[in-house]
């Protein structure tokens, strides 16, 4: 837990200063700077892993991560160069996919280090590995990955004026506007193609899926229900990337950073409350109701519908995406 506040508290305060910057100054070194700074943390822990070094000395090396932006200004980096190259009619697709492959990766990295730390218990040998597929990353971001737009020679990277656009930005656009892949794919297709719904009505779709799915979970006693529960809940993966979509478009490509970076704060956020707070209501209520905790995240699910795209909406989106059930 240590860990995860020395990084994400820095990085996401550091996103909002990137996001402004790269709708002036480019996307491309907004994307490089979080992956500078995961072959920093990389390379760090080998040391200190090779040496031996105490538990604490590797925090300074997090910190340091966090500067660089972490995971929260990869997203808004990738997000805001997808909505430049996007048009209105397939924006909504490609940031589901875009969604969609995160999820995926993630899933792979997981077992895939779980299998690597097993073969080699020391963790040398996986942590050198992931240093270099993050210089494949680098090598690609550098010389095949092209600058989109003119930059703006005078933009400056930390700059509190940076802050406040993301946050008047972030305000007014609050109030105002395997398998379960492809059932979502499918519904996406479905409602946009066929029903004409728009991406808000989509959003609520998902939402009222998901809420569904978690009612039953929460009362599900026989693995019957947690069969129907898949199959009620499909259209869980669509909320995120529809919200996505609704607020970009409510913006100008000059804008897609700051927007990108408001979301990205949001969702880091919500997650790092939600993984001190959340799971402390978990250990105290699972005793007398192991539900309890996924009824509560029906509650937040309910606030998010009726929020839609305003702060409460991203905080209850942030704190579902990232806090461990």
């Amino acid at each position: 837990m240590y860990f995860s506040i020395c990084s994400t508290v820095t990085s996401v305060f550091m996103t909002v200063f990137y996001g402004a910057h790269s709708d002036k100054g480019g996307r491309r070194l907004s994307l490089l700077l979080p992956i500078i700074g995961s072959l920093i943390k990389l390379v760090g822990y080998v040391i200190g892993i090779y040496f031996k070094w105490p538990l604490w000395a590797l925090l300074p090396i997090s910190f340091i991560e966090g500067l660089f932006g972490l995971d929260a200004t990869a997203l808004m980096a990738a997000f805001a160069y997808l909505a430049d190259i996007s048009t209105s009619k397939n924006k909504a697709v490609r940031i589901f996919i875009a969604e969609s492959s995160i999820i995926f990766a993630a899933a792979v990295s997981n077992m895939s280090v779980g299998i690597l730390i097993k073969a080699f218990p020391t963790f040398v040998e996986p942590a050198a590995m992931l240093v270099g597929i993050i210089l494949l990353a680098l090598l690609y971001t550098i010389a095949f990955l092209p600058e989109l737009g003119e930059k703006d020679p005078s933009a400056k990277l930390i700059d509190c004026s940076n802050a406040l656009k993301v946050g008047k930005l972030f305000l007014h656009g609050a109030d105002e506007k395997g398998t379960g892949r492809v059932c979502a794919l499918a519904g996406l297709f479905a409602m946009r193609s066929w029903i004409k719904m728009s991406e808000v009505t989509v959003a609520m779709v998902s939402c009222i899926s998901t809420l569904g799915a978690r009612i039953m979970l929460a009362l599900a006693q026989t693995d019957t229900f947690i069969y129907i529960e898949t199959a009620v809940g499909c259209l869980f993966m669509l909320a995120v990337p529809m919200l996505r979509t609704v607020l970009s478009k409510q913006v100008t490509n000059q804008e897609q950073g700051a927007l990108f970076a408001s979301i990205s704060f949001m969702e880091n956020a919500g997650g790092l409350i939600g993984s001190v707070v959340l799971n402390s209501i978990y250990s105290g209520t699972v005793a007398w109701f192991r539900g309890f905790y996924i009824q509560l995240q029906n509650s937040r699910f309910w606030a998010q519908n009726v929020r839609k795209t305003g702060v409460t909406g991203m905080l209850i989106l942030g704190m579902e995406v990232w806090a461990p059930i």
